[in-house]
């Protein structure tokens, strides 16, 4: 169910994420697309994004 969701909402933001993949294999854009994935499924109503 977890992974269905991952791809579902992944898809709703025109992400490319294969949630089988391990995060240290992906680039610093996917890890931070993944980070963005966990914060939404978890509910997060608000983000805040810094960026230098």
């Amino acid at each position: 169910m977890l992974e269905r969701d991952i791809v579902r909402k992944a898809e709703e933001l025109g992400f490319a994420i294969d949630p089988s993949r391990v995060v240290d294999s992906l680039s610093v854009a996917e890890q931070q697309r993944v980070e963005i994935l966990k914060v939404l499924l978890a509910g997060a109503r608000i983000l805040i994004l810094d960026e230098p």
